[in-house]
């Protein structure tokens, strides 16, 4: 099982977990925080749009969907937004809402794995979003991704530097004997930081933080088209967010021998492709046979059940079964048509024979009866595909209405809050579709005149009725009993860990507290009014700390102009910006930091782990010299799976999967996290001089070393402006198209 999406499992039953003692579910900023961040840009919006005590003259942003900055000084600086971008926020908050804790909700409620990781280039899944809305509520939950992803890239890298690391269940502080091993002490250390947070946030404006306030809605038409519905380009985004479980399930399929079956051809192919290749395999009830022996037995998970899948595999599964399933149905018609027209042929050749071949005679009349259409009507088999493709549809509307669910009562009662009875409600809209799907009507397909040679058709009525107990059956046991089961095991090793962790974090903060007073001097960090005399302490004035300011300009920034998180520059990575949510270092890579003239607009204060802990953002001032001590780790390897390079270089932070460092063939060599500053990329983004609609202008200053990168004429534009381009374009951009041929890629080599 790939380490890295192990993780995913820990969130997923974190968050389920009644974890009723632990104080948040691991995303960076709590769900609760990214919505309140959401309302506070809208508010923000709104109240300038709507402004009639002043004139343009006075102030030429008044009346017009403009942002104003957060930041010291008296010389404020607005962003303004696209109209149809900003109606959509305007008019649709639940959805706007929805959308700014979507990638927390992409998979399920807390898992965040894949959708806040670099295997994904989590920031194109909000660009493609952006791109497919056809409404103004999906305009406003696509743009809401965008949110969550800059806010993310902004606390992550503060909290990494308390809990010791990027987000991982494999951390080095917890290695033995020189090997790293699955351990839950940096999942909890970014809990309890990230629950300080919350707590500082609530404490200081209770008022909005109600359950109307928090109310959000997922933009479910915008979500099946973007990730489950297969398109143009082949499967839809989910598909390669399940990654190498695609492949052990297909291999499972593979190893049970089923003659002519080839899962790797037939369940990666389009339907439409493998009716034009005329596939017609004979498929019966051993192909589910061995679909739920997978799922039985799927594989050992470290700490976890031996012998079966993890939760989270289980829940991308569903929508991965249920389009298998729907592939399998089309090949079984297929087939039962060509055999059809084999046995008339067989018919014809015996000299359209009658009493003479009985047998053959009520072969034929049976396919025929099954898969004989009209030219208006479907075949009896046909109109059965079509209700059990319907129904299917339904287990996906059922699997969205729960996520949604749970999404809200977990924001509105927090994981503390949850009861058995919540989490039973919140499953049932998936409960209730799967005991929508019925059998087969197998009176009418197998009629009883055609008992003496229903043995003909056996293999078939085997497959149909596995392909219905796969669905009514084994999705409910796997995917619903099993999620207690784990939960009721890891509420056990979390509870028991956060004693020592509130002790680390302290340790840290004390740590920090003395680099900083050697460095910066004792007084000068009293007049910056940081406090680290213990971990609440260091978050208590979060709603006015340089950390909120900079989660809340680069949301002003990203609504502008999409394009700041991509640099449009040739770079190591697809895009050139962020390559994911929960790294340390991430927001390094916007256009927002790499332009010197931006940076000084949206980040005023510097960005670094020391100086976002200032408490007021009005009175903040960068810290001249920045160690590396006031700063997360730089997570490139070198020769040990278990310590960071001391002397991190492009070299040792080339890009490796978890499993390639930790294996010795290749000298533990690499990151596999890309938490690292964007000067140790071979090749980093640089200043392209986007537009950014507002006061700021053309950003032009563009540094001729800036971030690993050299700037180059060419790549600007006779006009200096590499991509002054509208933001709300709808044709997809280059880097989306490289990031699905990574994905691709990927996805092939595993």
């Amino acid at each position: 099982m790939s380490k890295t999406r192990l993780l995913s499992a820990l969130v997923f039953t974190g968050t389920l977990a009644g974890a009723v003692a632990m104080p948040q579910t691991a995303e960076a900023y709590s769900v609760r925080v990214h919505i309140h961040l959401a309302n506070e840009i809208r508010d923000a919006l709104i109240k300038n749009w709507d402004a009639v005590d002043c004139t343009e003259g006075e102030d030429p942003w008044c009346g017009k969907p403009a942002i104003k900055l957060l930041g010291p000084g008296d010389e404020p600086q607005w962003v303004l937004l696209d109209k149809d971008n900003a109606e959509a926020i305007r008019d649709n908050p639940e959805f706007w809402r929805g959308g700014a804790i979507g990638p927390d909700n992409t998979v399920f409620p807390g898992l965040t794995d894949p959708s806040h990781a670099w295997h994904f280039f989590p920031f194109s899944q909000c660009q493609a979003m952006l791109d497919n809305a056809e409404t103004p509520p999906e305009r406003a939950y696509a743009l809401g991704c965008f949110l969550h992803g800059t806010t993310d890239n902004n606390v992550h890298h503060v909290v990494n530097y308390f809990s010791g690391e990027t987000f991982t269940l494999y951390p080095k502080d917890a290695a033995q004997d020189g090997e790293l091993r699955f351990h839950l002490l940096n999942v909890v250390r970014h809990i309890t930081v990230e629950g300080k947070i919350e707590k500082a946030l609530t404490a200081a404006r209770p008022e909005a933080f109600t359950a109307e306030k928090m109310k959000h809605a997922i933009a479910k038409d915008l979500y099946r088209r973007v990730y489950l519905d297969p398109n143009d380009e082949g499967r839809g985004l989910w598909h390669w967010f399940a990654g190498d479980l695609v492949q052990r399930k297909n291999d499972a399929l593979r190893a049970a021998q089923l003659d002519g079956f080839d899962p790797n051809d037939e369940l990666e192919t389009s339907i439409e492709e493998l009716r034009e290749q005329g596939v017609t395999i004979d498929l019966d009830g051993r192909v589910m046979d061995a679909y739920i022996d997978f799922l039985k037995a799927g594989g050992s998970v470290e700490v976890l059940s031996p012998g079966s899948l993890a939760p989270y595999e289980y829940v991308l599964l569903l929508p991965e079964i249920i389009e298998d399933v729907k592939r399998l149905l089309d090949i079984t018609e297929a087939r039962g048509v060509q055999r059809m027209g084999e046995l008339v042929a067989e018919w014809e050749a015996e000299g359209e024979c009658g009493l003479s071949c009985p047998i053959l005679v009520s072969k034929k009349k049976l396919w025929q009866h099954i898969f004989q259409g009209t030219a208006n009507t479907r075949s009896l088999y046909g109109q059965a595909v079509d209700l059990k493709k319907e129904q299917l549809n339904e287990v996906i509307e059922g699997y969205l209405g729960s996520v949604e669910r749970l999404s809200n009562l977990l924001v509105e009662k927090g994981p503390a809050g949850l009861a058995l009875a919540d989490i039973t409600f919140a499953t049932q809209p998936l409960v209730d579709a799967i005991d929508r799907v019925t059998d087969f009507p197998y009176e009418v397909l197998f009629p009883a005149w055609a008992v003496d040679i229903i043995d003909s058709i056996a293999p078939l009525r085997s497959f149909l009725e596995g392909s219905i107990r796969l669905v009514t059956e084994e999705f409910k046991k796997q995917i619903v009993e099993r999620m207690n089961e784990y939960t009721r095991q890891l509420r056990e090793q979390l509870l028991a860990l956060s004693p020592q962790v509130i002790q680390d974090i302290n340790a840290k903060v004390n740590e920090l507290k003395e680099i900083a007073i050697a460095q910066i001097d004792a007084a000068k960090l009293e007049a910056l009014g940081i406090d680290l005399s213990d971990g609440d302490a260091a978050f208590k004035s979060f709603d006015t700390s340089v950390l909120y300011m900079n989660s809340y300009n680069s949301i002003a920034g990203v609504l502008a102009n999409q394009e700041l998180v991509f640099s449009q520059a040739a770079t190591s990575f697809s895009g050139g910006g962020p390559v994911s949510f929960d790294a340390s270092w991430q927001v390094g890579y916007t256009q927002m930091s790499v332009c010197e003239d931006l940076a000084a607009a949206f980040y005023p204060c510097g960005t670094s782990a020391i100086e976002v802990l200032q408490p007021d953002f009005r009175e903040c001032e960068t810290i001249e010299m920045i160690s590396p001590e006031m700063q997360p780790n730089i997570e490139c390897h070198d020769g040990s799976a278990v310590e960071f390079d001391s002397d991190p270089n492009p070299a040792t932070c080339v890009k490796r999967d978890l499993e390639t460092i930790i294996g010795p063939e290749e000298g533990h060599l690499g990151s596999y996290s890309l938490a690292y500053p964007a000067d140790l990329a071979d090749r980093g983004p640089e200043c392209v001089g986007l537009s950014v609609p507002g006061s700021l202008g053309v950003s032009g200053d563009r540094p001729e070393d800036n971030a690993g990168g050299s700037s180059s004429d060419d790549d600007a534009g006779s006009d200096g402006c590499a991509c002054s381009s509208d933001p709300t374009r709808r044709e997809t951009p280059w880097w989306l198209a490289l990031a699905v041929v990574g994905l691709v890629t990927r996805r092939r080599r595993l």
